[in-house]
């Protein structure tokens, strides 16, 4: 099911290369298809376009948990929160100790 929404989205990136939206629901669709590199570089261009889209530092953080790349995750996940994505919280009390 996911994978049939990459063309989809690749066509609207196609179309609106300056919506973060549109890459982080890429990274989003490769994240929940556990291919966590192909997600990160979907975050990364979500991230570039708009630099406060705290869900995609969320998101990004969590592909890198999955990556065993802990510390960059932390990062990550303290600039969801500096931006104002306190539900992730959470994850700094679990992995950022």
């Amino acid at each position: 099911m996911y994978s049939d929404a990459i063309p989809y989205f690749e066509k609207q990136a196609e179309l609106k290369p300056g919506d973060a939206e549109v890459f982080f629901d890429l990274g989003f669709v490769f994240d929940e298809l556990k291919n966590y590199s192909k997600a990160i570089e979907y975050y990364d261009k979500a991230i570039v376009i708009n630099n406060e889209y705290h869900k995609a530092f969320v998101n990004r953080g969590n592909c890198k948990i999955e990556l065993g790349l802990k510390d960059e995750a932390c990062n990550d996940f303290k600039r969801a929160l500096e931006l104002g994505g306190t539900i992730v919280k959470e994850n700094i009390d679990q992995y950022c100790k």
